[in-house]
């Protein structure tokens, strides 16, 4: 992103991802805030952002966690903005949280987003999607 233009925040609760990440960014010449964050509460991170880009961390977030991730996001993301989601999916409501279903990823981005778009998948043998959401009017 950083690379085609864009003003570029990194998120990640990992040390080593956040090193990692800095390194690949000042090899290719590119500048990015990278932030060691808790991504279901993002404390201290100011929007707006146009875009959020989510690439496996609403499915790694704790159940219990997941709506005040979805909460942060509308605070950051202003109506218009775009949500992109990869996410694995459980096969049924089997009562697990890992992953989540279909049906609660839409309940927990419906007062705040329009899904756009649904496409599924699998990855490593497991139901995948990516979504495209967009941020409702207020």
């Amino acid at each position: 992103m950083a690379r085609a233009g864009w003003s570029t925040t990194g998120v990640d609760l990992s040390r080593l991802a956040i090193r990692r990440a800095r390194r690949k960014a000042r090899q290719a010449g590119i500048e990015v805030d990278f932030r060691r964050l808790d991504a279901a509460r993002l404390p201290g991170l100011i929007g707006p952002f146009d875009l959020a880009l989510d690439i496996g961390c609403f499915h790694t977030i704790p159940a219990e966690s997941r709506t005040s991730y979805v909460g942060r996001l509308i605070e950051l993301l202003p109506p218009g903005a775009d949500y992109l989601l990869y996410t694995f999916l459980a096969n049924q409501e089997d009562g697990n949280t890992w992953p989540p279903t279909e049906a609660e990823i839409h309940r927990s981005f419906d007062s705040g987003f329009s899904i756009l778009s649904l496409n599924h998948g699998t990855d490593r043998e497991r139901s995948s999607a990516w979504y495209h959401m967009r941020r409702k009017p207020k």
